[in-house]
């Protein structure tokens, strides 16, 4: 069989070529199913630091799967709790926590939805705190009290209620997230 565009129906990476498939891998070389092997000079860094084929990974990887739940975002297991645990022995304190994902588009997604919970939150309470104290303003460089830049304390224009602390905090919400999409 062929293993290229357009006879194959993978979509791959790049369609002028035509792809060995391979059948067996060891450490750093990969054999294809015309018995011909080849040194692994471009694998991945899990490659290059372990090789292909480990037994014990192949094991662990397996007893996993076994599991049948390995999602992480409504249940966690204790496959992700033990290597947090072992993580956590060994990291400072303010790296003790981990957030388990399976790519750098996985990272980048969730670190933007993190930011972006921090900022909610962030901006109900900055718009609480300037309602009920006043908004305070750094616009320009200076000093001012040992703090950078000019200070406005702009007073609130009326005296407003708990509730509508709140409301306002919600429609800044609604804002920020009309923006953000």
């Amino acid at each position: 069989m062929s293993y290229g565009y357009p006879e194959s129906p993978v979509f791959y990476r790049r369609l002028d070529r035509v792809y060995r498939c391979a059948v067996a891998a060891r450490g750093a070389t990969i054999e294809d199913e015309e018995g011909r092997t080849y040194l692994d000079a471009s694998g991945g860094a899990m490659v290059a630091n372990v090789g292909h084929g480990v037994p014990e990974i192949a094991a662990a990887v397996a007893e996993a799967a076994a599991l049948g739940y390995l999602g992480g975002l409504q249940f966690t297991h204790r496959f992700v709790e033990e290597l947090a645990a072992e993580l956590a022995a060994v990291l400072p304190a303010p790296l003790r926590y981990g957030y388990f994902l399976a790519s750098g588009s996985e990272a980048v997604e969730a670190a933007v939805k993190l930011a972006r919970q921090v900022w909610v939150r962030f901006a109900e309470r900055f718009a609480a705190t300037a309602f009920e104290h006043g908004l305070v303003v750094w616009p320009n460089t200076g000093h001012v009290g040992g703090r950078a830049g000019d200070i406005v304390m702009l007073a609130p224009p009326f005296t407003i209620r708990g509730e509508e602390i709140a409301e306002i905090g919600r429609r800044c919400r609604r804002t920020l997230e009309e923006l953000s999409e």
